[in-house]
C-alpha cells in the first residue's frame, strides 16, 4: 500500500539528500513535491472507484467509457510545482494521447472483488513527471531495465526449458541460482525470487516466443532460408491470440464436454468470455442470477460479477432465457442429441456463475483448459509478470 510506501520512504529520510525507492537522492523540496503528488493522485483514483463503482451498480455502465489521468501545473503555481490532477473521459481532453490510460494504473483484483491501485505504476508516473520538471536536478535515475532474453541466452546452455525446475541438471541448478542472485541484487528493495519462481520467469519468456514450449497445439510452420539455400529459421506459427481463443472455444464444445452439465457450465462460460450479459435481478416471472443461485441480496456477489451483468433493457439476458435458447439451437444438432437433460444443463450454468466472476476470468478459464489438455508437462506456478 502507499502508506507503507511512504513510510518507508520517510526513514530513509534522516539528512537534507533523501532516496526515492532506491532510485537516487533528491532535495527535501523534491521530496515533498513527489511525496504530495503521489496523496493526490491516490485520492482522485480512490475517489473515481468509488464513483464508478456507484455508477456500475446504479446505472449498469462505467462512469466513463475511455477513462484518462491527466497531470497538469496548476496555472496559479508560483513555485511550479502545484499540480491538477484530472479524471475524465478520452473524448473530454484536448490532447488525450498525452493522458495516462487509467485501465494501467488501476486493475481488477479477483481475489477480493475490488478495483485497486497499482503503485508501481502510479510511482513510475511520479517520477517520470518529476523528472521532466525536475529535469538533471532531480537525481532520479532510470531505473534498471531487466533483460530477460539476455538472462535467457545466459542459462540456454545448462537447461532444458521443457523441463520442470526440479529436473534440470544439478549445473543448471547452480546457473539458474546464480543468476537469480545477480537478479536479486539489482532490485534490493524488493521481495527476493526463489531460484525456482526465476526460472519459471524465464521458461515463461522463452515459451512465449518459441512457440508456447512442449504443447500439441496446431501450429503452422515456416521456414526461412539464406541465398545458399541454408536452413535459418523455421518458425512455428500458433496464430493470434484471438485464433487461439477460438480455437479453444472450438476444442472445448466439441472433445471436451461428455455431458448435460458440463454443456451447461461450459456454454455459460463461454457466453460470458465472449460478451454476453446476464441479468441480476429478477422481474415478474423472470428470474435473475440473484434469485436462482443466491436467494437473498448479496451485494458484494453483484459487485464481483458486474463485467458480465447488465438490465434487459441494456441487453442483459435472463439464464433461464439463456438456456432455453441454447437447448432450442441444439435440438437439431446430432452431436449433442440424446444426453441434454435440461436441469442438469441448468445446474452446469449455476456452477459457472459460481466459479467465473468476471469476463477476463472466463477468457481464462478457457484458454488454460484448452493449453492445459495440450501440455506434455504443466509449469506448477501460477504466472507472475517479471518485474
Amino acid at each position: 500500500m502507499i502508506g507503507l510506501l511512504t513510510i518507508g520512504l520517510i526513514s530513509l529520510a534522516l539528512c537534507k539528500k533523501r532516496g526515492v525507492a532506491g532510485v537516487g537522492a533528491i532535495s527535501r523540496f523534491e521530496w515533498v513535491v513527489y511525496r504530495d503528488l503521489i496523496h493526490k493522485i491516490e485520492d482522485e483514483l480512490r475517489m473515481y472507484i468509488e464513483d464508478n463503482e456507484n455508477n456500475l451498480y446504479d446505472f449498469g455502465e462505467p462512469l466513463y467509457q475511455n477513462p484518462r489521468l491527466d497531470i497538469i501545473v496548476s496555472p496559479l503555481s508560483r513555485s511550479g510545482y502545484d499540480f491538477e490532477v484530472i479524471i475524465d473521459d478520452y473524448s473530454n481532453f484536448k490532447y488525450p494521447n498525452r493522458t495516462h490510460d487509467l485501465s494501467q494504473i488501476i486493475y481488477h483484483n479477483e481475489q477480493t472483488g475490488y478495483d485497486e491501485i497499482d503503485y508501481e505504476v502510479l510511482e513510475s508516473i511520479v517520477l517520470n513527471i518529476l523528472e521532466r520538471q525536475f529535469g538533471s536536478v532531480a537525481g532520479i535515475g532510470a531505473p534498471y531495465k531487466r533483460r530477460i532474453y539476455r538472462e535467457i541466452e545466459s542459462v540456454q546452455r545448462y537447461v532444458d526449458f521443457d523441463k520442470a525446475f526440479e529436473n534440470q541438471s544439478e549445473e543448471a541448478i547452480r546457473v539458474i541460482t546464480r543468476d537469480c542472485d545477480t537478479l536479486n541484487s539489482k532490485y534490493p528493495n524488493r521481495k527476493p525470487l526463489t531460484p525456482k519462481k526465476y526460472y519459471n520467469q524465464l521458461r515463461r519468456a522463452y515459451q512465449a516466443i518459441s512457440g508456447i514450449g512442449a504443447t500439441k497445439l496446431p501450429y503452422k510452420t515456416y521456414e526461412v532460408y539464406n541465398k545458399r539455400g541454408d536452413l535459418i529459421l523455421t518458425h512455428r506459427d500458433y496464430g493470434t491470440n484471438e485464433e487461439m481463443f477460438r480455437d479453444a472455444i472450438d476444442y472445448i464444445q466439441m472433445a471436451y464436454i461428455t455431458n448435460a452439465t458440463q454443456l451447461g457450465f461450459w456454454k455459460t462460460v463461454i457466453a460470458i468470455a465472449t460478451g454476453t450479459r446476464f441479468v441480476w435481478g429478477s422481474k415478474g416471472a423472470h428470474r435473475g442470477i440473484q434469485q436462482l443461485i443466491f436467494g437473498a441480496n448479496s451485494p458484494l456477489e453483484k459487485k464481483m460479477r458486474l463485467s458480465y451483468l447488465a438490465t434487459p433493457t441494456k441487453g442483459g439476458v435472463y439464464p433461464e432465457k439463456f438456456a432455453e435458447r441454447q437447448l432450442a439451437n441444439m435440438e437439431t444438432d446430432l452431436y449433442y442429441a440424446g444426453y441434454i437433460d435440461e436441469q442438469d444443463f441448468m445446474e452446469g450454468m449455476y456452477d459457472a456463475f459460481m466459479t467465473v466472476i468476471s469476463t477476463k476470468e472466463a477468457k481464462d478459464l478457457i484458454m488454460d483448459t484448452y493449453i492445459q489438455h495440450h501440455t506434455f508437462e504443466d509449469v506448477d506456478e501460477s504466472p507472475d509478470i517479471p518485474f
